[in-house]
């Protein structure tokens, strides 16, 4: 079930790279293309949740205010990656280069952000 999940969110991610590409491409201006992209992904995270609670008939879901304040973190970092993102795009970088050089890039930080402050460990096979 997690491999399934993740390469839909693996998909999903390709479709938000190559969308955000050809709005850049297409001179799209970079603030209201990320505002356009927040709104349409809150409106479908606002029916995302509501389908989740009528499935439940209502009731509650689990929250803390960690929890809040890290999503409000990565809110901060998206919004902030979206408006870079359109700026890079619109100075004419293409997907094929701009996608990989940014999710590789975020997938390195990332990774060295966990270790150093979760104080994660890797195997051998992550190194390669």
């Amino acid at each position: 079930m997690n491999l399934a999940l993740a390469l839909s969110a693996a998909f999903f991610l390709a479709v938000y790279n190559f969308a955000l590409s050809m709005a850049g491409r297409a001179g799209m201006h970079k603030i209201a293309g990320a505002l356009i992209l927040q709104v349409t992904a809150t409106v479908i995270g606002v029916l995302w949740l509501l389908a989740y609670l009528w499935s439940r008939n209502g009731g509650t879901f689990p929250m803390s205010s960690k929890g809040i304040l890290w999503s409000v973190i990565a809110g901060c970092g998206v919004g902030i990656a979206e408006v870079l993102s359109f700026w890079v795009y619109a100075n004419g970088m293409p997907a094929s280069v701009g996608t990989p050089l940014m999710v590789g890039g975020a997938v390195l930080i990332c990774a060295l952000i966990d270790l150093s402050v979760n104080h994660t460990t890797l195997a051998a096979i992550q190194w390669i």
